[in-house]
């Protein structure tokens, strides 16, 4: 017996119908919504419908039966639900929402806190998409009375009438390749939103349509207790810029936030370009809008860096306020286990660019991390945030970070130093000063704990005369932002192994022990130092040209350039443009080289030589490296803003130097790495590696390098490279 209901239609008041779809029982054992597109003969002023059972059988029910939808959608609304528009009119189906006063604003909005036990959402009509519109709403989870970990809502949306629905922002984290940049979905959990928070999202452009609806949807909650709230709901074809993530779109024009003015919601004054964070004391909300799963502390009763560092342990995201920046982010680290990202956004949060990838490794060992700003990154209003999208609990996986700066101005290195302490350390001078305070010391009856006079700085150590050689404090200067630091002024005793920064002048080490007062003063000098050679040898000769020492140059000229006075690049021939970084012409965007002819897709061969030896790589000439001194190979810029796989066969023996594979993407300034090739007894033997390249490494002017470093220059094994693909 063929059991079903017949859906049909009759323009002549039911002397004639016909049929639009027959509804099989057997398909529609659980409630599902049922929608059918009128044909053009149903599409008339007097047209009737009937749901109709031909046999007697099983019983069925309808609900929410809806006819009459417009063949052309609104491009968008806005529903603030104060009551001046019914819901009808922009929302399809609400169930267990009320429109009630809430919580914490003490506003109407749409609010979810039903005992139902089915799902809890809010559905819209059908609504023209195109590329742009946007979407953006209030959210709250505040008012819950739940007392699980965390609950979500989903933001979907439907371009075939409700019968299939897709996340608004799949989620794209490591180690996904094929995603635009890592994000997370447009699942909203409870940890994240305890307080009314806005969101502006971009529509996918699989979102464009005719006819594309959006729901809220929460399927899984606790009836009563985990509720939700909407408020000040818009689709609209967008503002400008959509009010750069610091306004509310109102009738397309941008209603900013305090502080934020102009048609873009800009920055009304400037913000800070300077941050400095040792997290010893508590965060600043304006600082620090977004710490999720953190807390102040130390490991294990020890400090990381000193005093207090930030501890994360539960679901992890740090969300540093917006700064006015220029030039660097520094930031210091411990390592574990899973990686963490590093993003910044120019648009109030919107969207976020990857900055870095931090992969640790089972090592505790504490990490320092100095980081250049991109230029996309040196707006006048970006913000930062670290976050690691996935850990394995509360308490595992833990991470931490201390002394972090943001620094956004070259004015903060001035050519001078000076500070008295009279009214305190002038704060543009130091970036930490952990333990130090002002006051009163010994020999000196004045306010003070270190003092400048005449560039000469003067020092007491213990406030005693006994001298002692227990905790010294040392004098020591850094070239690489912090990461090593050497001492000023070394030891120059007149031995016979002097160190090679000792002058004619015998002195004491830039060390400081108890009992000493001194002062000093020190000159900065540069050499380019080949050796001494006596008479009659031969050492090979060497020249230097285009020597440049002075203020730098806009991004250093992408490696492509010459400084000119520190106001101009000249470029290289190929590269043009004010920061020598655009290409005159595209970059290869492929490179396969199997070494049988002249290298030419390599811009630098050392210490190794196409070659038939060793045997066990593929047929024909391979890259042999055996020689002493530098081993390396260096390609020419690729164009790999579309690469996301790399293949090469390599043949390591065993050795005490890795092989590192690196990366440039400013003309070879700084190299990031790819891969190291570690030697052992497992590894003498070919074989074939295929590597993801990181998204940071897919520019349009990225090079590649196979380095083996060396101390001295001297290797114990060769190793070979072929296929490069």
């Amino acid at each position: 017996i063929n059991l079903c209901v017949v859906v049909q239609f009759s323009t002549n008041n039911g002397v004639q119908w016909q049929v639009l779809r027959e509804l099989d029982f057997s398909s529609l054992l659980e409630p599902q919504v049922v929608t059918i597109e009128l044909p053009p003969p149903a599409k008339t002023p007097y047209t009737v419908f009937r749901w109709w059972q031909p046999q007697q059988g099983l019983s069925w029910a309808l609900d929410d039966v809806l006819v009459g939808m417009n063949d052309s959608s609104r491009t968008g609304f806005h529903d603030k639900f104060d009551g001046t528009t019914p819901l009808r009119h922009n929302w399809y189906r609400i169930q267990g929402g009320e429109v009630t006063v809430d919580c914490l604003s003490l506003d109407t909005a749409l609010t979810f806190n039903s005992e139902a036990i089915d799902s809890e959402y809010a559905e819209s009509w059908d609504f023209e998409v195109t590329g742009s519109s946007f979407l953006q709403f209030e959210l709250s989870m505040g008012c819950s009375k739940s007392t699980s970990f965390s609950h979500g809502v989903r933001l979907e949306y439907s371009t075939d009438c409700g019968r299939h629905w897709s996340l608004i922002t799949p989620e794209c984290v490591p180690p996904a390749i094929g995603c635009a940049g890592y994000t997370q979905s447009s699942i909203y959990t409870s940890t994240q939103y305890k307080r009314w928070k806005r969101i502006t999202v971009y529509l996918p452009s699989a979102a464009n349509s005719p006819r594309t609806r959006f729901r809220w949807i929460q399927t899984h909650f606790t009836p009563g207790a985990e509720g939700w709230a909407l408020d000040n709901v818009l689709l609209a074809p967008g503002c400008p810029w959509m009010c750069s993530g610091h306004g509310l779109c109102d009738n397309g024009r941008c209603v900013c936030d305090k502080g934020y003015g102009g048609a873009h919601c800009v920055p009304l004054a400037p913000l800070p370009s300077l941050l400095r964070e040792d997290f010893n004391e508590n965060l600043q909300q304006e600082t620090w809008p977004e710490v999720y799963g953190a807390e102040r502390g130390t490991l294990s009763g020890e400090p990381l860096k000193s005093g207090t560092a930030l501890i994360f342990k539960g679901v992890r995201v740090l969300d540093k306020g917006r700064n006015h920046l220029k030039d660097e982010l520094l930031v210091s680290v411990p390592e574990r286990s899973h990686s963490v990202l590093l993003q910044y956004s120019v648009n109030g949060g919107i969207s976020w660019l990857l900055l870095d990838e931090f992969y640790f490794p089972s090592s505790t060992d504490s990490l320092f991390l100095h980081l250049p700003l991109p230029t996309s990154a040196q707006t006048n209003a970006t913000r930062f945030r670290l976050w690691q999208p996935y850990n394995s609990g509360k308490k595992e996986e833990v991470w931490v970070i201390d002394d972090l700066i943001i620094d956004g101005s070259s004015t903060h290195n001035p050519p001078v130093l000076i500070d008295s302490f009279e009214e305190g350390p002038n704060e543009s001078n130091w970036l930490f000063y952990p333990g130090g305070n002002t006051g009163l010391y010994c020999p000196y009856q004045k306010s003070g704990f270190l003092r400048y006079s005449d560039s000469k700085p003067n020092i007491n150590v213990g406030c005693t005369t006994e001298s002692s050689s227990a905790h010294p404090v040392r004098l020591e200067f850094s070239r690489d932002f912090g990461a090593t630091w050497h001492l000023l002024v070394p030891m120059c005793a007149g031995g016979p192994q002097p160190s090679s920064l000792c002058s004619t002048e015998l002195h004491p080490a830039s060390i400081y022990f108890p009992g000493t007062t001194q002062a000093s003063h020190v000159s900065i000098r540069f050499r380019w130092y080949q050796g001494f050679f006596s008479a009659g040898s031969n050492p090979p000769t060497w020249a230097i040209d285009n020597v440049y020492i002075g203020p730098q140059c806009h991004d250093m000229c992408n490696g492509h350039g010459a400084c000119v006075g520190g106001s101009h690049c000249v470029c290289d021939p190929g590269y043009s443009g004010p920061d020598c970084s655009a290409p005159e012409t595209p970059n290869p965007d492929f490179l396969k080289d199997d070494f049988e002819v002249d290298t030419e897709h390599f811009r630098l061969l050392s210490g190794g030589k196409p070659s038939r030896k060793c045997g066990i790589m593929s047929s024909g000439n391979h890259l042999f490296f055996s020689e002493d001194g530098l081993r390396m190979l260096v390609t020419n810029d690729l164009d790999l803003s579309n690469t996301s796989i790399f293949d090469v066969l390599f043949h390591v023996f065993v050795d005490l130097y890795p092989v590192l594979l690196q990366f440039s993407v400013d003309g070879g300034l700084t190299w990031g790495l790819l891969q190291e090739f570690l030697f052992s007894n497992s590894s003498n033997q070919a074989r074939l590696v295929a590597l993801e390249i990181p998204l940071r490494a897919r520019t349009s002017s990225t090079r590649l390098r196979w380095w083996q470093p060396s101390e001295n220059g001297h290797f114990f094994s060769p190793w070979v490279i072929d296929q490069v693909l």
